[in-house]
């Protein structure tokens, strides 16, 4: 009876098994990841779905931002004005604190929904793809960073702005220090 299949907090192998027998309609999670707390672990395997099921539309988070009010310099919510019955601390569930600071959870989200993903395929080779619908990534500066025990020991800018949306380009680095491992960074910033 309606236009789209909507579940919440479906484990992502029902999510899988429901796309593969229903295609006669979009699928979208009304609830997919509860921000309370120290939470959102699993995030990805979530949206990692959107790349493999075109009519998986996602979902939503709950909670973008605490809700609570700032009274005599304390968070007061739900109990705190004698209201009965109430939920307690449950409006307290956000990616962004009252107080507008980020929790730690939000950075994961962000890079989960960035719309630049990079693959490493073997030991030197990395896929960057443009998850971009309409446009190049002519406006990114991407910077190899390469970092030996937390210390950046070299940096290099490699251009971008020919990937073309939906699509991807392979890299290679030749970086290594004798008998030590090197962590490469990528990291994408707006050129303008």
């Amino acid at each position: 009876i309606s236009d789209i299949e909507s579940q919440m907090y479906t484990p992502t192998a029902d999510v899988a098994k429901w796309l593969d027998e229903h295609h006669e309609k979009p699928f979208i999670l009304c609830e997919f990841a509860h921000a309370m707390g120290n939470s959102n672990g699993g995030f990805y395997k979530y949206t990692d779905l959107i790349d493999q099921y075109p009519q998986y539309q996602g979902g939503f988070i709950w909670d973008f931002v605490d809700q609570a009010i700032l009274k005599d310099g304390k968070l007061h919510y739900g109990g705190d004005f004698g209201e009965d019955p109430n939920d307690g601390n449950f409006c307290m569930d956000g990616l962004i604190g009252i107080d507008r600071k980020i929790f730690p959870e939000m950075n994961d989200v962000k890079h989960i929904f960035s719309y630049i993903k990079v693959h490493q395929l073997d030991k030197n080779t990395y896929e960057i793809k443009n998850n971009k619908y309409f446009t190049k990534l002519e406006n990114i500066k991407c910077v190899l960073k390469y970092e030996y025990d937390g210390i950046i020991i070299k940096e290099e800018e490699i251009f971008v702005g020919d990937i073309l949306p939906q699509t991807s380009k392979q890299i290679t680095i030749n970086y290594e220090l004798e008998n030590k491992h090197i962590t490469v960074v990528f990291e994408f910033k707006n050129n303008e």
